[in-house]
């Protein structure tokens, strides 16, 4: 069978590997040893961080927001579901702080188990 014939045959098994190939290939550099994908770069800019790094500017300055915004929100729902306390903040009852938030942030995730 030629490639072309079984391209032809197969397209949803061509456009799955296209569609697992394309991340590597658009964010492969970070996927190297010594490199992150990451915006942190840009505490640099303010202090106290500023005087520990003279002269570094960051790679784009413009990504500050996830630095001081979406990662620090991320760390901080994880950390409140840890601990039991998300259906408190939103002024839910005690039945749903018993039903849902003691299950713990891997049920709530969906990824139900033992």
């Amino acid at each position: 069978m030629r490639p072309r014939e079984w391209v032809r045959r197969r397209p949803d098994l061509v456009l799955a590997l296209a569609l697992l190939i394309l991340p590597f290939l658009v964010l492969g550099r970070a996927l190297l040893p010594g490199k992150v994908l990451s915006p942190a770069d840009n505490v640099v800019m303010f202090t106290p961080w500023a005087a520990l790094a003279p002269g570094v500017t960051p790679a784009n300055p413009l990504l500050f927001d996830i630095t001081f915004l979406f990662q620090p929100a991320t760390i901080y729902a994880a950390e409140e579901m840890g601990a039991a306390r998300a259906s408190r903040l939103r002024g839910e009852s005690s039945l749903a702080t018993r039903t849902y938030v003691h299950r713990g942030p891997r049920e709530l995730a969906g990824m139900c188990g033992s």
